[in-house]
C-alpha cells in the first residue's frame, strides 16, 4: 500500500482523479473495457467532481457501487444510489451501471449483482475512510467470498447515523445494508482510498476512529496497488 500525504485535500483529490483516469484508460487500452467499483458519500464529493472533468472513455466504463440501504427509496436524500446517480452517472453516462436497488428485493439485488461483479476482476476500487463512505463501519464486513451479501448494522453505527444529522430519529434509520465482501475489495486490481475527515485529526476522536476504520484498513493494507490520500500524516496515523 502505498501513502500520498498531499499539501491539501485539493491537491490530493486532483492527483487521485488523474491517477483514477490513468488506471481506466490503461484498462481500456489493454480489454477495451474497464470495470469501477464506487463508494459514495459527502467526503467523497470534491473527488467525484474531479474525476467527471477526466479524459476517459467513459462508454467504455462498467461501474458498480459499494453499499446501500436496504428498504430504501434510490430518490432518499441519504440514498447512496441517489449520490451516485447525481454525482456521476448523470454528467459522465457510463457504458453500463451495476445500482443497489434498495427498495428491491435483497435476495434479487445480492444474486444479480454478484453474478455481473464475479464476471471478469474490478480493475479500480474508490473508496474512504471517513464516517460517511462506508455505511457499516462498525459491523465486521464479511469475507466469505466474492460478491454482495446483506449487513446488519451494528448500534454504533446507527447512533452515528442519527447523531451526524442523516436521520431524524431511530426510527427513521435503516437496520439493514446491501454491500460488497471484503474479499471483493481485495480482489480488485487496484484500490484508490482518501482519509479527509477533519474528526480523524482530532485526539478526542481517535479512539472512534480506531474502531471504525480498522476493518478496512485491515483490508487495503496488504494489497500491492492501493493508494491512500490524506492531506495530514497525522490523519492517517491514527489508524
Amino acid at each position: 500500500m502505498k501513502l500520498v500525504v498531499a499539501e491539501s485535500s485539493m491537491v490530493a483529490v486532483r492527483s487521485a482523479a488523474k491517477q483514477a483516469a490513468e488506471i481506466l484508460t490503461e484498462a481500456i487500452r489493454k480489454k477495451g473495457k474497464a470495470r469501477l467499483l464506487l463508494s459514495a458519500g459527502d467526503s467523497l464529493r470534491p473527488f467525484f467532481r474531479e474525476l467527471v472533468n477526466q479524459k476517459v472513455s467513459w462508454e467504455r466504463v462498467e461501474m458498480f457501487h459499494v453499499d446501500e440501504y436496504v428498504g430504501i427509496c434510490c430518490d432518499h436524500p441519504q440514498s447512496t444510489n441517489r449520490f451516485i446517480r447525481k454525482e456521476f452517472l448523470e454528467i459522465v453516462f457510463p457504458g453500463m451501471e451495476h445500482l443497489i436497488m434498495g427498495f428491491l428485493p435483497s435476495e434479487k439485488n445480492v444474486e444479480n449483482l454478484t453474478v455481473a461483479i464475479k464476471e471478469t476482476p474490478i480493475d479500480l476500487a474508490i473508496t474512504s475512510f471517513a464516517e460517511d463512505t462506508v455505511l457499516a463501519w462498525n459491523t465486521e464486513m464479511p469475507c466469505v467470498d466474492e460478491g454482495y451479501t446483506v449487513a446488519t448494522l451494528a448500534p454504533a453505527d446507527i447512533s452515528r447515523q442519527m447523531m451526524k444529522g442523516y436521520f431524524k430519529n431511530e426510527q427513521d434509520t435503516y437496520s439493514q445494508v446491501i454491500t460488497v465482501t471484503s474479499q471483493t475489495i481485495m480482489n480488485c486490481e487496484n484500490i484508490i482510498g482518501f482519509n479527509f475527515d477533519e474528526k480523524t485529526a482530532n485526539e478526542q476522536d481517535r479512539s472512534l476512529m480506531n474502531t471504525m476504520v480498522k476493518g478496512l484498513y485491515a483490508i487495503v493494507q496488504e494489497h500491492k496497488n492501493c493508494t491512500v490520500y490524506c492531506s495530514d500524516v497525522k490523519q492517517y496515523k491514527i489508524i
